[in-house]
Order: C-alpha cells, then structure tokens, then sequence
C-alpha cells in the first residue's frame, strides 16, 4: 500500500470540516427537541430534555455521516471544505464497511484526543480512526 503524503494545511480543513459534522446533527437535535417540548408541553432545559437532545445528536450524526459518506463519499463538511474520504491507497472506492468502521471509530478517537493529534505526526495526515477502518481523508482535487 502506498503511503500518500499531505500537506499540514488539509488538517485545518478537516477541523473546519469536522467542526461542520458536529453541529449539524447538534443543530437539528435542538429544534427537533424544542419543537417536541413545544408540541407536548414539557420543560427543555430539566434533565431528561437534555438526555433527549444528546441521543438524538448522536443519532443524526450517525445517520448524516453514514449516509453521506455511503451516497457521495463526503460529508456536509466535507463538501464544504472540498475534501472527500478514500481508501487509505488513494483510491476512491470506500466499501460501506470501512465507512462504518470509520463512522464507529470516529467518537473515540476525538473523545481521546490522541486520535486527532496522530495526524499532526503522520505523513498521510491520517488520525487514529483513519488508520483503524483503512481510510483517508483528501482535497477532491487530487
């Protein structure tokens, strides 16, 4: 397999990127649960409320990522920033079985933050959850 190396930059696009994949799911876990605290008449901010906004967050961040990265092989802030996920040789062909492994992997290795600070020290710019599914992350362009 051949070791593709990157530019330092691609990790400020893939923070900007990654930043966008966060908040989405965030975004749309607050209106869903507000509009659902709205609708049945229950208080948003007490405990159960809160739960409610984190399951659903980490729900539609699956499903977004899942099914983005399935369908196109970029995420919303991926196609923001103009990168694109690709097996970890280059090519662009990423089975749905990596892309899950990678979607998996991805809260630990943020969580751990040793995860993200890998790719400052890899050549390829890979971070821990790329290296585990087999994955890479590369401006569309290449």
């Amino acid at each position: 397999m051949t070791q593709l190396q990157l530019s330092r930059e691609i990790l400020f696009s893939r923070f900007l990127a990654g930043i966008i994949d966060l908040t989405l799911p965030l975004v749309l876990a607050l209106i869903f649960t507000f509009s659902a605290s709205w609708v049945l008449a229950f208080d948003l901010f007490e405990a159960h409320s809160l739960t409610l906004i984190l399951a659903f967050s980490v729900t539609f961040f699956l499903f977004n990522s899942m099914f983005f990265l399935l369908s196109s092989g970029r995420t919303p802030g991926m196609y923001f920033t103009d990168l694109e996920l690709r097996n970890a040789d280059g090519t662009r062909q990423v089975t749905a079985s990596l892309i899950l492994l990678r979607v998996l992997f991805f809260a630990p290795a943020v969580l751990s933050v040793l995860g993200l600070v890998w790719a400052v020290f890899d050549p390829s710019r890979r971070c821990l959850h790329d290296h585990l599914s087999g994955t890479q992350v590369m401006p569309v362009n290449d």
